[in-house]
């Protein structure tokens, strides 16, 4: 089971989302470098389910 799921959104689309092992440090970089891979606006990242809690969010200024 993950530890995170990395989610993200394009206007307020949900259109992918990743699962994530280890430490949130690391999975927060993950986050940002899939950012603009994704053409996404803000990702979140969840804790163990896509459904989790919230652990972090950030946007893109655009």
């Amino acid at each position: 089971m993950a530890d995170y799921v990395i989610v993200y959104f394009k206007l307020g689309s949900h259109p992918s989302s990743s699962p994530w092992s280890g430490d949130l440090e690391k999975a927060k970089t993950m986050a940002r470098d899939g950012l603009v891979r994704r053409g996404a606006d803000e990702w979140q990242i969840r804790s163990d389910t896509l459904d989790g809690p919230i652990v972090w969010r950030e946007r893109r200024d655009c």
